[in-house]
């Protein structure tokens, strides 16, 4: 007998497979990392709008995770979001792109909303799961590093950063995007209850060679948002959080150590001798001046120039990369990318959206590390776990925000579906119980129900919607990707000769990621090349 939630356990399933395979994945013919990447995760997005067009009992499932999500008052506030989304798409220089952004944004909150559904249906074994997940796909990371180190030791080439830490990714900074969200994580893995020792110190040594990776990689954007993340998360998760904290400090120290041992002192003995022996150099160049933007400055205010020229509907989803420079196709800030391209009163409202569920997440956080009208007693295994795997997700959570306003974590594919499946897990798991009080409400000491909010959005409305996007989806991505997909070389070729000179790739939909195709009318905006 297929069992009731088949089709949601598929889609779960689904993203959980592309974050765990995708940075080792090279297919349909292509040259680049990025492309199939993103090729896949098209696929997989295709896959998940299928299973819940076709199945009723999955958009059930999402329906409900998205009532319980956005309650009330919220979810409309996420309707007329959507609304201004629907108005910037429409007046965007090219259409056919503003579409399928807009398709592949709005699907990746979908596939979070299924990972809360299976959460939310599925209980603790989904938890197991899913951090099975993280813990394969840091594994899949950390051991080519090592391999690569022990070639470079013994080849002569010397401690090259594209042949250490880049393998699976375009740029060696996407890949400090999944240590943001891997590392509290990992730290929660070797702490949780009942675990045998010897796999307590292999999820060590696992943890401490992805900090060995973030050391090298030199991500300032992975530090601040771990620490960051962590003072968030700190007041509403009390004494529970302090496992983690000090297993991240002893994670910290001995990656620092293993750091200078294999970048820096082992490659002095190493095949080519001094020329191995720079392994540090580059980590010490970029933390000396840890406040330097890297140019961001100069694409930030690129984006506010077209903020104060389109400040209503913005120039359109992607549009950014109409507009030519010679340093990236978005502005590396999450908030400015959105008011840029979409509007600031879209943006508001997804702020909006978002620091209320924050709000609600954290409230839910607080009550299940210090459950209200309990007596001080050791909590069950149960409890415990679930506290620490909480305090876990927000602090991912937490830092996967502070990190997207430094860097691309809103555009690259594989940053984009770990970020929708920690997003889902996150929700699925604090609101599995009651849902939290509204801001400034205390639950009574009895467990009943906090001050209701407003009627809920009615389930067919919600379900006629998901099948609806589905549908939007599927052909936003066909009509989109597909006249590029099998076509990219010829893409990047013809750019090359419109831009001469410009030869670095600069990532956003494809590894080439500037729009230079015909459109009916140039920007408004008078568009100026950035020197170098």
């Amino acid at each position: 007998m297929i069992a009731r939630w088949s089709a949601l356990h598929a889609a779960v399933a689904i993203v959980l497979l592309h974050v765990a395979v995708s940075p080792g994945f090279r297919a349909f013919g292509l040259y680049h990392w990025h492309d199939s990447q993103r090729c896949l995760q098209l696929v997989a997005l295709s896959v998940v709008c299928l299973l819940l067009a076709a199945s009723g009992d999955a958009r059930s499932a999402v329906a409900d995770a998205t009532r319980r999500c956005l309650p009330g008052r919220i979810a409309w506030l996420a309707a007329a979001a959507g609304c201004f989304a629907v108005l910037a798409v429409a007046q965007a220089a090219a259409p056919r792109f503003a579409a399928l952004e807009l398709a592949l944004l709005g699907t990746l909150c979908l596939c979070g909303l299924c990972v809360a559904a299976a959460r939310l249906r599925g209980g603790d074994p989904v938890d197991a799961v899913l951090l099975s997940g993280i813990v394969l796909t840091a594994a899949v990371l950390a051991l080519p590093f090592l391999v690569a180190w022990l070639a470079a030791m013994t080849s002569g080439l010397g401690l090259r950063p594209a042949l250490l830490y880049q393998s699976g990714f375009s740029n060696v900074r996407f890949l400090g995007q999944f240590h943001t969200l891997a590392m509290p994580l990992l730290a929660c893995a070797l702490l949780l209850p009942g675990l045998r020792r010897g796999y307590r110190w292999l999820l060590f040594a696992l943890l401490t060679v992805t900090w060995v990776m973030a050391i090298g990689t030199a991500t300032r954007a992975t530090w601040l948002a771990w620490s960051i993340g962590m003072l968030v998360v700190l007041p509403f998760a009390g004494r529970v959080i302090l496992p983690l904290l000090k297993v991240q400090a002893a994670a910290v120290a001995a990656g620092m150590a293993l750091s200078w041992l294999l970048l820096e002192f082992l490659p002095r003995f190493a095949v080519g001798g001094l020329q191995n022996a720079s392994g540090l150099a580059s980590v010490i160049g970029r933390f000396s001046d840890p406040l330097a933007l890297s140019m961001r400055d100069i694409i930030w205010m690129r984006a506010v120039e077209v903020i104060a020229a389109h400040p209503w509907s913005g120039l359109g989803p992607m549009m950014l990369a109409l507009d030519h420079n010679r340093i990236a196709t978005h502005p590396h800030n999450a908030l400015l990318q959105l008011a840029a391209e979409w509007g600031i009163p879209m943006t508001g409202l997804v702020v909006l959206v978002g620091a209320c569920l924050a709000w609600r997440l954290l409230l839910a956080l607080r009550v299940t590390c210090k459950p209200a009208g309990l007596p001080p007693a050791a909590p069950s295994p149960g409890q415990a776990r679930r506290a620490l795997l909480a305090c876990a997700l927000c602090c991912s959570a937490a830092g996967a925000v502070v990190h997207s306003m430094v860097d691309g974590l809103l555009v690259m594919p594989h940053a984009q579906m770990a970020c929708a499946l920690v997003a889902g897990w996150t929700v699925g798991l604090l609101f599995s119980q009651a849902p939290p009080a509204p801001a400034g409400s205390i639950l009574p000491p009895n467990g009943s129900e906090a001050p209701t909010e407003p009627a809920p959005v009615p389930a067919w409305i919600t379900q006629a919607a998901l099948a609806g996007w589905s549908l939007f989806a599927l052909c936003a991505f066909v009509i989109g990707a597909l006249p590029e997909a099998f076509d990219l070389d010829a893409r990047e070729h013809a750019y090359f000769d419109k831009y001469m000179g410009d030869e670095t790739r600069k990532p956003r939909l494809w590894s080439q990621g500037w729009l230079f195709e015909d459109v009916p009318a140039e920007l408004p905006l008078e568009r100026r090349p950035v020197p170098r």
